[in-house]
């Protein structure tokens, strides 16, 4: 029954919120059981209910009509008219909960009627987390008012004490016809497609251009996908749409925000005005969905991104009067996402791990700014106006090997495009992988690289060329751990001095191992060591010293299911952190045994995970944002501890900090987001202080220290004129940002990267088409 917590106490902690929980589509009934009159009279046939605050600890319930256009003009003269009945909450309305035709029904006393009569909200389509939250608010207020004081830390066997079921069903009249056609399934296929047909506006153009609201192709009659389409939640709101040439969102005009279930588990999002949707866009991890609780002044506004068919990029704005109303469609996003992800019915996802997906879609809160931070802004800005002036070019010199001499001054680009980036601890060496050759940088000078040799035409031990898939510095930097996709149960060993494949290591013959990370943080400074893998479903230690297969038997943890295990890091003392492509991320302490936490699935793969040398941070990355998660337990028997050693109360899992790029910014950039796996800057000597990934021709930098405090929304971006492929930091430093480009290699200060403020001022680095400069005209 109380499934939501962690919005209650926001909204009632805030003694400025006057709407606390608000129904905004149902009918008022007053029930008669037995009277002449009839059993059962609607009062309000298009009706909203609404708990609202009068003073301390006093509330009452309104149930408000909703008129549709033009019919507010129609009923002015009407005497009989009701437009709202209101009640005061306390225990003598004997509030109960019940159901009527398969809708939630709200049931009280008529304080002014007979023994017996009832009024009856029948909240019409109303989803289980909208109903809950209204009956939970009922019996909190309820709890208030009896009691005199708040009930935000109320515990659920207090506010039982209000809960009445309802045993007895009043009589049954179906309501009018034209309430339940408003608000129930479409019976007719041709009517549930077209409540989503995509009209336009029939109010005056603004003033200012605004993009045009997208479409969506209906399906054609009788095929499966045209299913009857159901509402889950519709809320009032401010409809905006964001104007590139202004650089600001432009009002559209009030609407009702819905979401509407189109089939299982697939959801839209509605914008309904004037008796038309504006807009319907499939809810999934693309819209880069951002919620924002305000600053003073501000109001509760949730954004996303659209791109039709065609290629148009829009970026879209619900801003919400009511804090109940942004909760309420807060909560139904999340299900609606999670659904449509995972393929799961909400009603299935145990309740420890609702509350944890729930958190991790909630807003993202704007703090505000010290003078440190504003100092760095105009800091920022200098280097924003500096680069409309003048383009910030990294600088990047060839030498060409002496073996490659005698070849023309510029020889042919070898075929493919630069892939993987892997930078040296022990010494001061990039390497590059394209197709199956490795290229070999090395720094020289402030803000240079120089491309000193590559490893060519890569081969097995039996002389088959293969392009590796992921590659790994292993033993001092001396040698290269090797992935070749046709033999996924064997690792190959590159001697880096010989430039050749000198081992193979047969890890199992029945266990194929898909990803791969040192033992330790930092266990490449070491001479040779053992590493680990995990394949589809487990992980296990591998020993280069064994004979015969290389994994270890005592150190090996399957699991039954199909976990898809995607990637894997480890910390400085060699614990685990295990992802994968549902989403849930295994901490262990260590390898072979279980694992100590599980975070459960959110339904996005994940496809980098990275941890901070002492194992307290983690950060995962998804295709549109990053999960950044503190492993400290901070209550209960084991407060204190970390995730990796013991696991985390049931009900107190760490709340992640997600990181995402601004819509409008998202706009600039293309309009889609596919983030590169994020990394820490590293080095064993002092604490991480940045965070760095990549999309498209864009590299984005968050400084650390502003995720810790909560300022996810605080970031710096460098556009390049070529896709960047990969981006880590120069060991040991956290501002040289080394970027292997598709088709160049190159080196930047993370100082040279720019806040976003100014999205069409974005530093430009080189590295489009051919160059005498880097990998692009290197022999390799």
């Amino acid at each position: 029954m109380f499934l939501i917590k962690s919005i209650y106490g926001k909204v009632w902690s805030d003694p400025n919120s006057k709407e606390l929980a608000q129904i905004s589509s149902g009918t008022l009934h007053l029930v008669r059981p037995g009277s002449v009159k009839g059993s059962r009279e609607c009062i309000i046939n298009s009706a909203m209910a609404t708990i609202r605050r009068v003073s301390e600890y006093r509330y009452e319930l309104a149930c408000t009509r909703v008129y549709e256009e033009g019919e507010e003009q129609l009923l002015e003269e009407d005497d009989e008219t009701t437009d709202e009945e209101v009640f005061p909450i306390n225990e003598s309305m004997q509030f109960a909960v019940g159901d009527f035709e398969g809708d939630p029904a709200f049931r009280w006393n008529d304080p002014k009627g007979d023994v017996g009569d009832v009024y009856e909200f029948v909240a019409l389509g109303a989803n289980a987390a909208t109903s809950q939250f209204f009956e939970t608010s009922m019996y909190k207020a309820l709890y208030e008012r009896k009691y005199g004081r708040s009930a935000t830390n109320a515990s659920e066997n207090d506010l039982k004490e209000f809960v009445i079921s309802s045993e007895e069903e009043p009589p049954q009249t179906p309501p009018s016809k034209k309430s339940r056609s408003s608000t129930r399934e479409t019976e007719t296929l041709a009517g549930a497609m077209g409540s989503l047909a995509l009209t336009p506006k029939s109010a005056p153009a603004p003033k200012t251009p605004v993009a045009s609201p997208s479409r969506i192709k209906l399906p054609e009659p009788g095929t499966p996908q045209a299913t009857p389409g159901k509402q889950i939640l519709s809320v009032h709101s401010q409809l905006y749409c964001w104007d590139a040439d202004l650089g600001e969102y432009v009002d559209q005009g009030q609407c009702e925000a819905r979401i509407v279930e189109i089939k299982p588990y697939h959801y839209y999002i509605i914008a309904y005005q004037q008796g038309s949707n504006v807009l319907a866009h499939e809810i999934e991890s693309s819209l880069n969905a951002l919620f924002k609780v305000p600053r003073p002044g501000e109001v509760f506004s949730f954004t996303w991104n659209h791109i039709t068919p065609q290629g148009e990029q829009t970026s879209w704005c619900f801003c919400f009067g009511a804090e109940a109303d942004y909760e309420q469609w807060r909560v139904a996003f999340a299900q609606g996402l999670y659904e449509n992800l995972t393929g799961i019915g909400w009603a299935k996802v145990p309740e420890t791990e609702r509350e944890y997906i729930l958190n991790v879609n909630d807003e993202d809160v704007i703090m505000n700014e010290n003078d440190d931070d504003e100092d760095e802004e105009e800091v920022l800005d200098e280097l924003a106006e500096e680069s409309e002036e003048e383009e910030i070019r990294p600088r990047i010199r060839n030498k060409r090997p002496e073996w490659d001499s005698d070849e023309d001054d510029h020889p042919e680009l070898p075929p493919g495009e630069n892939d993987h980036l892997t930078v040296g601890y022990n010494k001061d060496r990039t390497f590059v992988a394209r197709g199956n050759r490795i290229g070999v940088f090395k720094t020289a000078g402030e803000g240079e690289l120089e491309l000193q040799g590559s490893l060519s035409q890569i081969r097995d031990m039996k002389g088959k060329t293969f392009i590796p898939i992921k590659m790994m510095l292993h033993d001092q930097d001396s040698s290269m751990v090797l992935m070749d996709p046709s033999t996924q149960n064997s690792l190959f060993k590159m001697d880096i001095e010989r430039g050749k494949v000198v081992e193979e290591w047969r890890v199992d013959d029945n266990v194929p191992i898909l990803n791969m990370a040192p033992e330790t943080k930092f266990a490449q400074m070491d001479p040779g060591r053992t590493l680990l893998g995990t394949s589809s479903n487990a992980l296990f230690r591998i020993d280069p010293r064994l004979p015969g297969k290389k994994m270890v038997d005592s150190e090996f943890k399957q699991y039954a299911g199909k976990n898809k295990f995607s990637t894997l890091a480890t910390t400085g003392s060699g614990k685990v952190a295990v992802a994968s492509e549902k989403g849930d991320i295994r901490l262990f302490d260590k390898v072979g045994k279980n694992a100590k936490t599980a975070l459960p699935a959110m339904g996005d793969a994940i496809i980098g995970v990275d941890v901070t040398k002492d194992g307290r941070w983690l950060v995962a990355t998804c295709q549109t944002y990053l999960l950044v998660i503190d492993t400290k337990i901070d209550s209960g028997k084991y407060e204190g501890s970390s995730g990796f050693d013991r696991a985390f109360p049931a009900d107190k899992k760490p709340i992640p900090k997600r990181l995402r790029l601004q819509n409008p910014h998202v706009q600039y950039m293309g309009g889609k987001v596919s983030f590169s796996p994020a990394r820490f800057n590293t080095d064993p000597d002092s604490d991480e202080l940045a965070i760095i990934t990549s999309s498209g021709k864009f590299i984005i930098a968050w400084d650390f220290k502003d995720v810790k405090k909560g300022r996810t929304d605080k970031y710096v971006i460098y556009r390049y004129d070529d896709i960047v492929k990969q981006d880590q930091f120069r060991f040991g430093d956290a501002n040289d940002i080394i970027v292997a480009l598709r088709n160049n290699v190159v080196m930047i200060k993370k100082d040279h990267l720019q806040n976003p403020s100014r999205p069409k001022s974005y530093g430009r680095g080189a590295g489009a088409g051919p160059s005498k400069s880097g990998i692009v005209n290197s022999p390799f």
